[in-house]
């Protein structure tokens, strides 16, 4: 299959549809009603805080790639 070299990255293409489509149907039914971000009380707003945090840790890639234009 071209669009992928590992299971890993198959699960990341997944995860990223996954999330868009969630994303869209939220925001076309709910409109802002299940919104974690804006929400009245402050722990649940601190709790959605931390879990994009910990997602953003857990899938971003932090190995330090070598710069583009090393020998350029």
């Amino acid at each position: 299959f071209p669009f992928y070299e590992t299971i890993s990255g198959l699960m990341f293409i997944f995860f990223g549809i996954f999330a868009l489509v969630a994303v869209d149907l939220k925001r076309e039914f709910f409109n802002n009603s299940l919104s974690i971000l804006y929400n009245r009380h402050p722990a649940v707003r601190i709790a959605g805080i931390v879990l994009i945090v910990l997602t953003i840790l857990l899938i971003g890639v932090f190995d330090g790639g070598q710069f583009i234009y090393f020998q350029f």
